[in-house]
Formats: C-alpha cells, structure tokens, sequence
C-alpha cells in the first residue's frame, strides 16, 4: 500500500490513501510548533508541581521554627508524615512490579 504524503508550507503533513481507496494507517496533522508548544506545557506543569511542593515545604518549615519559639502552635499546611509514607508505599510497590515483570 503506498500512501500519499502533502506536506504545507508550515510543515504540516498529512497522510492520505492512495487511489486504490484503502484507508491510511496513520492520519495527523503535525507541526513543528506543536510539538514544541506540548514540550512547553509538558515542562511547566512539571515546573509548577516542583514549585508548588516546594512553596508548601518552605512554608510549613518556616512555621515549624516560628512555632517552637512561640508559645501558639500551627497546624502545618501539608501532612509530611502522610506524604512520606504515601511515597513509601509507592516506591515499595514500583519496585515490587519491576522485579515481577523483569524477572
């Protein structure tokens, strides 16, 4: 099966069957730009993750020291002994599948 292949002016291809009517295996329409644009979106939501956990960190240890000093003690933001045991488990478990499907 062959397949015909246009390509635009902005670098957009698209495939399409040939004359014999048979349906490509593959239709999309691609640019460059796209692909950079999702490379972008991709990169700050990573970043605003990262930044996120860490505002809350930041936050929560600054209080804990405020807090020992003072005599009113506030509640932190994030729950880090549940946070860290979540990624315990998680970890735990990552690892336990990787040992059954590589060995």
């Amino acid at each position: 099966m062959t397949q015909i292949r246009l390509v635009c002016c902005h670098n957009w291809s698209l495939n399409l069957p040939d004359e014999t009517g048979s349906a490509p295996r593959l239709l999309r329409l691609r640019s460059g730009y796209e692909e950079f644009y999702t490379m972008r979106v991709i990169i700050g939501i990573l970043l605003g993750v990262i930044l996120t956990v860490g505002g809350a960190y930041l936050y929560d240890s600054h209080n804990a020291v405020t807090a020992a000093n003072a005599a009113n003690v506030e509640r932190p933001m994030v729950n880090w002994d549940v946070v860290g045991n979540n990624w315990n488990r998680l970890t735990e478990r990552a690892r336990a599948e990787w040992v059954r499907l590589a060995g």
